[in-house]
């Protein structure tokens, strides 16, 4: 499996459901 890194700047509200919709989806993304 590839590593992929990703980098966010802020923690507001697009930057917390960024992180939320990663760990929804995690599995399915790192399935593809």
């Amino acid at each position: 499996m590839r590593t992929v890194n990703i980098g966010i700047i802020g923690g507001g509200t697009v930057g917390g459901g960024v992180v939320q919709a990663f760990r929804r989806n995690g599995a399915l993304m790192a399935s593809r």
